[in-house]
């Protein structure tokens, strides 16, 4: 459910932790875009009460009991999903505006292992590098919330594109549930300059 992230009102504003009210107004902008795509995403997802999400532990969403779901933006909007518990056992999503070939040459070797890039070599050079970082981000970001565990880009790898999604696997172990050698597919779609892209872990 993506929003414009310049959207911001009076209303929007009341709702502002009291840490963030002295913040840049980009930050402000950011933060309120993300939680209010995510009571939306609820209420699609078919949640009947208040979906204005409140700040937790290590600062993540605080989603409703039986709920969970992932907020992303960047200074040019903000994307959130939301499902019931039941259907899956984590979500990440990620947006990212696809970056231009100067970029996407100095952050390759971050986020690219030897070989990743040439395993999507279909696609230009900058939107290689765009579609990995996204889909590295919204994998992490679905696993983090179970394994509260920071990695780099090196400890998932692409094995390739199948279908709309790429292939990750993990490089080391996350947990005991996640070991090495785990495989998701990570879904992702190119508009509006953008990569979108949606981690699901299956419950």
């Amino acid at each position: 459910m993506p929003i414009d992230a310049k959207t911001e009102s009076s209303a929007f504003e009341s709702r502002l932790p009291a840490d963030l009210r002295r913040a840049v107004a980009k930050r402000r902008r950011e933060f309120l875009a993300g939680r209010h795509c995510a009571a939306r995403a609820l209420a699609c997802a078919g949640h009947a009460g208040n979906g204005w999400l409140p700040i937790g532990e290590n600062r993540l969403p605080v989603w409703p009991d039986g709920w969970l779901g992932s907020i992303s933006h960047s200074r040019f909007g903000a994307v959130a999903v939301a499902t019931h518990s039941s259907s899956c056992r984590a979500l990440g999503v990620d947006m990212e505006p696809l970056v231009d070939a100067a970029l996407a040459a100095d952050i390759a070797s971050t986020v690219a292992r030897p070989g990743e890039l040439e395993r999507l070599s279909d696609l230009p050079r900058d939107w290689r590098v765009t579609l990995l970082f996204s889909a590295k981000e919204a994998l992490f970001k679905a696993l983090y919330p179970e394994t509260r565990r920071f990695h780099d880009f090196t400890a998932a790898h692409t094995q390739g594109i199948e279908g709309n999604g790429l292939r990750l696997r993990l490089s080391k172990p996350w947990s005991e549930q996640l070991p090495e050698g785990f495989e998701l597919i990570v879904r992702h779609t190119i508009r509006d300059a953008h990569v979108y892209s949606l981690a699901c872990l299956p419950s």
